[in-house]
C-alpha cells in the first residue's frame, strides 16, 4: 500500500476531566471483565493489533462501564479547554484542575494535561 496511513483521532474532552475524578472504565473482553484507570485506557499514540492508537482497547473488547467515585468532601474540580474557533473540536489544551477545600488547597491538587 502505497502514501501514507490514515490516523483518526478522537477529539473527545471527557478523559482530562475522569482522570481528575479518579474514574475507572470496564472493559468486557473474551477472558472477563477488565478495569483500567483513565490514563491506563489513555496512555497515548501505541501500536495496538497492529494499527496505532491512543487507547488500548482491543478489536475484541468493548467498554461497559465508566465509574466515578464519590468526591471527597469539599473536592472541588474544573474543566477549561483552549481552542483555535468555537466550530473545531480539537483542543490546542485542556485542563482539568482539582482541589480539596482545605488551608493549603494546593496540597492535594491535581492536574491533567493533554
Amino acid at each position: 500500500m502505497g502514501g501514507r496511513l490514515c490516523y483518526a483521532v478522537y477529539p473527545g474532552d471527557a478523559a482530562p476531566a475522569l482522570m481528575t475524578l479518579d474514574a475507572k472504565v470496564k472493559l468486557a473482553t473474551p477472558s472477563g471483565i477488565k478495569e483500567l484507570t483513565i490514563e491506563q485506557l489513555v496512555p497515548g499514540d501505541m501500536m495496538v493489533d497492529g494499527r496505532i492508537q491512543s487507547h488500548v482497547v482491543r478489536f475484541n473488547e468493548i467498554m461497559t462501564e465508566i465509574v466515578v467515585p464519590p468526591p471527597r468532601a469539599g473536592f472541588k474540580a474544573s474543566f477549561e479547554k483552549l481552542r483555535p474557533r468555537g466550530v473545531w473540536d480539537f483542543a490546542m489544551a485542556a485542563a482539568s484542575p482539582g482541589a480539596l477545600g482545605e488551608k493549603d488547597p494546593l496540597k492535594n491538587f491535581s492536574k491533567v494535561k493533554r
